[in-house]
């Protein structure tokens, strides 16, 4: 490439950097639920007629709910991929970026990429809100949820309501990316959105991220190997109100990922051999009968994040690279934060200091730590099937175009999977997260469709693996939703 033809591309580059100025920011995404075609509005439980008892699978569930809602996507574009159709004739892997005539080599940047660049940045936060809290939210409290009388997580908390009465119904967990918080708009959005379609919300801030690290300082991030036990103790806290039925889950980003390994950890418990007996040792929660039942969604996971650790090893450009730029500046302001040294955008470097300060002692290094982490193969490490083993319905939500987690990944993880309870969903645009700013009625309504409690997947029927084994969860409420913490201790 000539010097004058890679001038040219830079100037072109500052030019729909400044056009686009206003579009690359934050917005807010409302919608109200009655404005959404064909979503409805979730009875409480004392309102529901019995379910059908046809049994479709997730999958099945979403061909259906998909064909309703395809014509609140953008046309023209090539239709959605879902599950079905993530092997070729060969029996195969599709390939994605062919089926969506989408040119991989020019996800990451502005020039091949404007549409998921926007849309990502319309739907990801610059701000940090550790040291001040973010504004509040009509409707919702700022609550405490103890850990095994450890520590606790903070989060925001709103009950859904009928003629101005608690209804008992289920209780949906949002999850943020990766050391983001409430203070993210696209939180709030589908908080305020799920608690009007008749849910209860909790938006939840995990060890190291928001008010969490704020009031827990001493508690680090180690990337689901704990948080996903914590999660356990979450839903056991959130099912114990009187006025909570079932929990679900959602989360974005890497907290997509945290989803995915508490849906593995779900279905196995602390005994399954891959956890290492110094983990083990800090896991408290007990193997139960199934936690968040109502259904675990999973927008834009990071699956190769350990090929994406390598690939930030390399300093990149805010031109050149601006969302590999971006990431790294996220981390490094996050080491300056903590206090690390020779702070960097290295993602290898701030893996290992938040495990070297967790308090956690691995003797066989983070090694046996990323295996539980692990969702693809890698290099010539050990590669555990976790989706086989994942009870509760589970689904992927994704960008063809996103410019962060290659869609490819989600297409080769789902494929090699049997599991009826999984399901995925590639959609053509969307970038990464940026869903909301996409397809906004899509987006919320498959949502709210997913958790309906009389006509998502986890009420018409899933077919369990492995089996559910039955388990004493009796804790103890009040009267005020405020339920102590779960009888469950260290063994």
């Amino acid at each position: 490439m000539t010097h004058r033809f890679k001038t040219i591309l830079t100037l072109r580059t500052c030019l729909i950097l400044s056009a686009c100025a206003g579009c690359l920011s934050e917005q807010s995404f409302e919608v109200s639920p009655e404005k959404i075609h064909q979503v409805r509005v979730a009875e409480p439980v004392a309102n529901r007629p019995e379910p059908t008892p046809t049994n479709p699978s997730t999958r099945e569930w979403l061909t259906e709910t998909h064909a309703k809602l395809s014509n609140l996507l953008p046309s023209p574009r090539k239709p959605a991929l879902l599950t079905e159709k993530l092997r070729d004739e060969t029996e195969g892997t599709i390939n994605v970026y062919d089926h969506f005539g989408i040119k991989k080599e020019g996800l990451r940047t502005l020039l091949g990429n404007l549409d998921g660049i926007t849309c990502t940045a319309q739907c990801a936060s610059r701000d940090s809100h550790i040291d001040t809290p973010p504004p509040q939210w009509k409707g919702f409290e700022d609550i405490l949820i103890p850990i095994d009388d450890r520590f606790e997580l903070s989060g925001r908390m709103g009950f859904a309501r009928r003629n101005g009465k608690v209804i008992k119904t289920n209780c949906i967990v949002i999850l943020p990316g990766l050391f983001g918080d409430n203070g993210v708009q696209r939180t709030q959005d589908m908080a305020e959105y799920l608690q009007a379609a008749g849910f209860h919300v909790l938006a939840l801030e995990v060890r190291a991220h928001g008010q969490t690290e704020a009031r827990h300082p001493e508690l680090y991030h180690t990337w689901g190997v704990l948080e996903s036990d914590d999660l356990m103790h979450v839903s056991d806290w959130l099912e114990a109100m009187p006025d909570v039925e079932h929990t679900g889950l959602m989360g974005y980003c890497w907290g997509a990922n945290i989803a995915i390994s508490t849906g593995w950890f779900d279905g196995v418990g602390r005994q399954d051999p891959l956890i290492s007996d110094r983990i083990r040792q800090e896991l408290t929660s007990a193997h139960g009968s199934g936690r968040f039942r109502a259904g675990i969604i999973l927008f834009s996971p990071i699956l190769g994040w350990e090929r994406l650790r390598d690939e930030l090893e390399t300093p990149r450009g805010p031109l050149s690279d601006p969302v590999y730029h971006a990431i790294q500046e996220t981390i490094k302001s996050r080491m300056i934060r903590k206090g690390y040294e020779n702070p960097s955008g290295s993602l290898q470097q701030l893996i290992q200091e938040e495990f070297d300060h967790c308090g956690v002692p691995l003797p066989n290094g983070v090694e046996e730590a990323f295996a539980l982490v692990r969702f693809l193969p890698y290099k010539n490490k050990k590669f555990y099937d976790k989706l086989s083993k994942v009870r509760t319905p589970m689904l992927f939500f994704h960008g063809a175009n996103d410019p962060l987690a290659p869609a490819q990944e989600i297409a080769d993880l789902v494929a090699t999977t049997d599991n009826p309870n999984v399901a995925s969903v590639i959609l053509p645009g969307g970038g990464h997260v940026g869903f909301a700013a996409y397809a906004k009625a899509y987006y919320f309504g498959l949502v709210a469709r997913f958790f309906d409690p009389e006509t998502g997947p986890s009420a018409v029927g899933t077919t369990a693996s492995p089996a559910m084994p039955a388990v004493d969860n009796s804790v103890s409420t009040s009267a005020n939703h405020a339920p102590a913490a779960t009888a469950c201790r260290r063994q």
